[in-house]
């Protein structure tokens, strides 16, 4: 049974519906994200989801329970929120913590203790005594999320709490939530349109596209099969290539790309891709940090087909290297192969790697993923 959940949440701004999502449900002790671009829905079905907003139709359920207009008070104190703004109160670190703590009945001694425990916890202990409207924007959020914990929710819903902070902060701050939600087991809703942030922190993810779920999966699956384009593009899949199937009734799809032939494992997991069969329009998406460079000793003409092992495990094609580009601690090689092929190689590889020079570009049958237009 999930703790919380919600049947077919529908909101309306005007005539637009901005938000449709028939089912969601968050299950104890697991940590559920919801990720998507600006504007897809993902905070509004968040402040649905915590009691603070109301939808248009539907119902939230908590423990079971649907959730009546005489309830939310009661059951929204079961809760917690963290926002994207911290919003701290114009007194003391200590005194933010302490107020919302004796709010919901804890005595004044047991607040005291539980805001020493968690200020430290998250490392602004030393700041306790200072005024929060003065805090730097990464302190504020640390107090925000100690102030949260304080509360011992049984939800925790976390509203794109990293947006604003500078990388350092953002990534020393994550892996201290890491460890905290981890060790303390909170059940937590977690949206974030960085798709780094939920791989790191999430069991399991909704993907929101114009309010619309279009995939939910553990968040891996999302970033390499993707259920749509729209999606692959938002994940960062640098390949995606028109394609046509050649043979689609195994497991294992054959299609062609612009004289390619590249061979794709059945995901299973997506009803689209197991139905598409022969002469099927598709899309194949392939991340470059999927693909392996392999440069080649000869300097004759390209192979533009493809060639795969007797187990059909991998595909390989022969390029032409057509350009390296350096992205930090990433090369970013575009081989020519009859198609562009967008690959990554990290920073202490690339000096194997010259302009013009022939390659060969290899990928695991299961790397890629097929988009059914």
């Amino acid at each position: 049974m999930y703790i919380i959940e919600g049947q077919n949440i529908s909101v309306r701004v005007g005539k637009s519906r901005i938000l449709d999502v028939k089912e969601i449900g968050l299950e104890e002790g697991r940590v559920f994200s919801v990720i998507g671009p600006n504007g897809s829905g993902k905070s509004t079905l968040l402040r649905v989801m915590a009691l603070l907003q109301n939808s248009d139709d539907g119902y939230v359920y908590f423990r079971g329970e649907r959730v009546l207009p005489r309830d939310r008070i009661r059951v929204r104190r079961r809760m917690a929120v963290v926002f994207q703004e911290p919003l701290l109160l114009d007194a003391t670190v200590e005194e933010n913590i302490i107020m919302g703590l004796k709010i919901r009945g804890v005595d004044a001694a047991t607040a005291k203790l539980r805001a020493g425990f968690w200020l430290e916890r998250f490392k602004v202990a030393h700041l306790s005594g200072r005024w929060a409207r003065a805090l730097s924007g990464g302190e504020a959020q640390r107090v925000s999320l100690a102030r949260a914990f304080a509360l011992e929710p049984e939800v925790l819903f976390l509203d794109e709490p990293f947006a604003n902070l500078d990388a350092p902060t953002r990534e020393a701050l994550l892996l201290e939530l890491s460890d905290v939600l981890h060790s303390t087991g909170v059940t937590t809703f977690f949206v974030s349109h960085d798709f780094k942030e939920v791989a790191f922190l999430a069991d399991k993810t909704m993907a929101l596209m114009d309010g619309l779920p279009v995939q939910e999966a553990p968040p891996e699956r999302i970033l390499d099969h993707p259920s749509c384009e729209k999606l692959a593009k938002f994940v960062g899949i640098e390949n995606i290539w028109p394609a046509k199937i050649l043979e689609g009734r195994s497991e294992t799809l054959i299609a062609d790309i612009n004289g390619l032939a590249v061979a794709v494992k059945k995901s299973g997991d997506l009803e689209d891709e197991r139905n598409a069969g022969a002469g099927c329009r598709v899309k194949i998406a392939l991340r470059g940090d999927k693909i392996n460079l392999i440069p080649r000793d000869t300097h004759g003409s390209l192979d533009r087909g493809c060639r795969m092992d007797g187990r059909i495990s991998q595909n390989c094609w022969s390029g032409r290297i057509k350009s390296i580009f350096h992205f930090g601690s990433t090369v970013r090689i575009t081989v020519d192969c009859g198609i562009d092929v967008s690959t990554s190689v990290p920073v202490q590889f690339a000096h194997t790697f010259k302009k013009g020079e022939n390659v060969e570009v290899r990928f695991s049958i299961d790397a890629p993923a097929v988009l059914v237009e």
